[in-house]
């Protein structure tokens, strides 16, 4: 007996699991972060996937041209240090689920004792067997519960990818209005050093008063500061793009600036039922009802049946038996009134984010009714009459008739409106993507 109790034990401390060490390579990190790009294998094949899943933005994924505001947002599905995390986070709930629910391993005892008087047969010996049968149904209820917590982890990642694309599209479009206000004020400084050089040259012939002339040069030094003000800017707004993808800072890469967003359908039901925060405020409640069950499982004991062996003064002995806790005083009432308060909370949560949603998307909607009538008048209506001036006032330099003074005005006045025109387009974008964001 003594030598297969021996195998039974070397058997089943074989079946465990060994630690085994994973330690800590910052330099193969680097080395890795450096390497990566939109060309990089990993995420071909990971675009390969999602074209042959039917996704529209990887079948049209062509980097050559440069990197495009939805092509950006694949790489950074792939490559961000935070949804990565955020996705393998998700994970620890998922492979808990997958054991969860087991039984409770067998519990094995030895006892030995011995006579000190002399006898014949001076040892006691006695062994036990307990197996503990879930009578009560809590582990698969245990189970059922941990699976829920699996989803809300999973849910929780794919609000976070849900939320980052977002942010990334209103980094992206503050980045392409930067671009725009670069570009306009390049044109307009090209156009004023012109200006400055005949002024200039006016006040040296005694034709203009240089206190007139130095108006407008001093506008044009003014405007050559504002540009190295925003091409640093635009390099900062850059980097933030290329850290969204997850790329290294050293890395060069050809973005390029766009206001496009995709469309919202216009017969959208907006059921915010199915919006990913109401839904991941659903999966919480679904949570909370398992808990509650669970609780209420715990009323209910586990049944703890064991077998023994004695060997007494050369006689052997086989026994039997029973262990049962009594439902009687505690019966796991805390717990209960708890886990129902806690329910309670979870329906409360669940219905207050879907008035949320339905109120932000209203409000959303008349941000953007707002923001897009102000940009076509300003676009349709003052941009015309400003222009108009502009042509004018252009003709008479060339022709030799100066008006420092008007001159002056309708230049900085066309560029304010046309710097306003960009802001007022980013702030219809920006309503754009913010209710593309509410709605599901």
């Amino acid at each position: 007996m003594g030598k297969s109790l021996f195998i039974w034990i070397v058997f089943f401390l074989a079946a465990c699991q060994t630690y085994k060490p994973d330690p800590l390579d910052l330099k193969k990190h680097e080395i890795s972060w450096k390497q990566r790009n939109g060309f990089s294998p990993e995420i071909q094949e990971y675009i390969k996937k999602l074209s042959d899943l039917g996704n529209q933005s990887a079948k049209s994924y062509n980097l050559e041209d440069g990197i495009s505001l939805e092509e950006a947002r694949l790489i950074m599905l792939f490559f961000n240090a935070n949804l990565r995390t955020a996705r393998l986070k998700a994970q620890i709930p998922a492979a808990y689920s997958q054991e969860a629910g087991r039984w409770e391993d067998p519990s094995f005892s030895i006892d030995a004792m011995r006579v000190l008087t002399s006898i014949p047969h001076p040892w006691v010996l006695a062994t036990s067997l307990g197996i503990t049968l879930p009578v009560s149904g809590r582990l698969s209820v245990e189970k059922k519960m941990s699976h829920s917590q699996a989803d809300v982890a999973l849910q929780e990642a794919y609000l976070e990818e849900w939320s980052m694309s977002h942010e990334l599209r209103s980094k992206w479009l503050v980045w392409t209005e930067t671009c725009e206000k670069i570009d306009t004020l390049k044109k307009f400084i090209l156009y004023l050093q012109d200006i400055v050089h005949i002024v200039q040259q006016l006040g040296n012939a005694g034709e203009l008063k240089k206190s007139d002339a130095r108006l407008l040069e001093l506008e044009w030094i003014e405007k050559k500061a504002d540009l190295n003000f925003l091409e640093e800017s635009e390099k900062e707004q850059r980097s933030l793009l290329k850290e969204y993808m997850g790329f290294h800072p050293g890395l060069e890469v050809k973005l390029i600036p766009s206001f496009y967003l995709p469309e919202i359908a216009k017969e959208n039901p907006e059921n915010f039922s199915e919006h990913p925060r109401v839904q991941l405020l659903a999966l919480e409640y679904q949570v909370a009802e398992n808990a509650l069950e669970l609780e209420i499982k715990k009323q209910y004991p586990d049944l703890t049946i064991g077998g023994g062996y004695e060997r007494e003064e050369g006689e052997s002995k086989l026994g039997f038996g029973l262990n049962m806790p009594i439902p009687l005083w505690n019966r796991n009432q805390a717990g209960i009134a708890k886990a129902l308060a806690e329910r309670n909370f979870a329906r409360a949560k669940y219905e207050a984010g879907y008035e949320s949603i339905a109120n932000e998307v209203s409000r959303t909607r008349q941000k953007l009714q707002a923001s897009s009538q102000y940009y076509q008048h300003l676009e349709k209506e003052l941009l015309p009459k400003v222009q108009e001036q502009w042509n004018e006032m252009d003709r008479l330099t060339k022709l030799g008739e100066f008006n420092v003074f008007l001159l002056y005005e309708t230049l900085t006045r066309s560029l304010e409106i046309q710097i306003k025109i960009l802001d007022a387009k980013l702030a219809e974008r920006l309503a754009y993507n913010e209710l593309f964001r509410s709605i599901p």
